[in-house]
């Protein structure tokens, strides 16, 4: 429910907002109004947030690229030795 703030002056474009439910800032839970303040204050704490979240992604990723390479070495010193221990003709396949 709305309260109307009966002492203050009512021009076309207010009472066009106010019946409408517009206005120029957004309402939070319980129909309160955010500051400009607290909106700047939330988009800067929500830039930073996603900035670290993007280095973290960025850091896993990076990390899982250099697990891969250090397997595929791995895997490759493994064959070589199962192919040395194998006769020739077993080992091509592999």
């Amino acid at each position: 429910r709305r309260r109307v703030d009966v002492s203050a002056p009512v021009t076309a474009n207010a009472s066009a907002m106010a019946t409408n439910g517009l206005s120029s800032f957004p309402q939070q839970k319980g129909g309160r109004q955010k500051t400009q303040a607290q909106i700047d204050r939330r988009r800067e704490r929500n830039r930073i947030l996603a900035r670290r979240t993007r280095l973290r992604k960025k850091f896993f990723f990076e990390s899982l690229q250099k697990d891969v390479t250090d397997l595929q070495q791995e895997n490759a010193l493994l064959k070589d030795i199962v192919r040395n221990r194998l006769k020739p003709d077993v080992a091509k396949g592999i």
